[in-house]
């Protein structure tokens, strides 16, 4: 996959916003595969935090929520996203 036009980042999570977050984690478990992330249990307790699965070990992650999201842009087709970066 070519990285150009993208400055070269690397994807760490997607954010959806669902009813229930573990409705949402056993649907993404059957159609993609996903599991929840090791280590990533206590952000999942919070019932404002994410629950975090992912199809590869944890290299790419969904993080599920519940509620509104916040801070977040729409793009051209109607999506709200939200883009956190890292240093590197």
């Amino acid at each position: 996959m070519s990285t150009s036009g993208t400055g070269g980042f690397t994807l760490d999570h997607v954010e959806f916003f669902v009813p229930d977050r573990a409705e949402a984690a056993a649907w993404y478990a059957r159609v993609l595969g996903c599991v929840p992330v090791l280590g990533t249990e206590h952000w999942a307790a919070d019932p404002g935090g994410p629950l975090m699965v992912s199809p590869d070990g944890g290299r790419t992650k969904l993080a599920l929520f519940t509620g509104e999201p916040q801070g977040h842009f729409t793009d051209p087709y109607g999506h709200r996203l939200e883009v956190t970066t890292y240093d590197p």
